[in-house]
């Protein structure tokens, strides 16, 4: 079983933009880039699945992507549903990490969705990310629990 920290803000508690890395930019995008060779059927599903989700639900799912030096770097997700902007999946390939990229593409979502006039957002947070949701405004407002099944177990399920 993995646990997590359930988190949430208000818009008004939200820090001013980060500084923003030399070379790095990030956009809204419709389709994510992979950040990551597909190499497995697992990965490529994933990636078909997220890019699929974005575009059957432009209203509620918006995509944004990080690229230094025009390579994709990052990215992350944000859902509008019931007046809450969720904040998913918030990467950044391990070379581009600790350089403020995850900070502005958190930023870039919840900018969004306050434009949008969402006032409050969630999100999960690993273990890695805390620290950075915890100093753009996040707060700590519940545990998640799930159980996640090693590689051995999915094969024997297939």
């Amino acid at each position: 079983m993995i646990h997590s920290a359930g988190m949430a803000c208000t818009f008004e508690r939200i820090p001013s933009a980060p500084p923003i890395p030399k070379g790095v930019k990030v956009a809204f995008v419709k389709t994510l880039p992979s950040l990551v060779r597909l190499t497995t059927e697992r990965r490529q599903r994933h990636h078909q699945g997220r890019n699929l989700l974005a575009r059957l639900n432009v209203q509620r799912v918006r995509c944004f992507s990080a690229t230094a030096d025009g390579l994709p770097v990052g990215e992350t997700e944000l859902f509008l549903v019931a007046g809450v902007a969720g904040i998913y999946n918030v990467e950044v390939l391990r070379p581009y990490r600790r350089r403020g990229i995850g900070s502005l593409l958190l930023h870039s979502a919840l900018q969004h969705a306050k434009q949008l006039g969402y006032r409050i957002a969630t999100l999960g947070a690993t273990g890695m990310g805390q620290c950075l949701y915890e100093h753009s405004g996040f707060e700590e407002v519940c545990k998640l629990s799930f159980w996640k099944y090693p590689k051995t177990h999915a094969r024997n399920l297939a």
